[in-house]
């Protein structure tokens, strides 16, 4: 399993969407000048995993009212890990998984119910 693409909107210095960029399997070398974003990369990952702070700037360049958003795809999910995964099973679909956070706020059907998604919540 790995990560296979990751999409960021407004994030820390990125402002608006950029375009889906892609890793490798293995060792994926971030290699660029000083203040490029590499660093931001990671700080992505890490508010797609655990959120954002309330005291955290999520975008440094971006109005109060845009929305910010990061999302990752996730692949060769294999049928080991969909074990470990068991809740996440019916998200996978031909050994990949998608996973997305963001501040915009949106209500959807899931399981007869509406649900708001909200910065709180990953969205599967």
């Amino acid at each position: 399993m790995y990560i296979k693409a990751m999409k960021i909107q407004n994030f820390k210095s990125f402002k608006g969407a950029l375009p889906w960029f892609e890793f490798t399997t293995g060792i994926n070398y971030i290699v660029e000048n000083n203040n490029a974003g590499k660093t931001t990369i990671f700080k992505a990952l890490e508010f797609l995993i655990h959120g954002g702070n309330k005291s955290e700037v999520l975008c440094n360049s971006c109005e109060n009212n845009e929305d910010v958003m990061v999302e990752v795809l996730i692949d060769d999910v294999s049928e080991s890990q969909e074990a470990s995964l068991k809740k996440y099973n019916k998200y996978i679909n031909n050994g990949e998984l998608r996973l997305k956070r963001s501040s915009k706020e949106e209500t959807i059907e899931q399981n007869g119910k509406n649900v708001t998604l909200t910065i709180r919540k990953i969205q599967i």
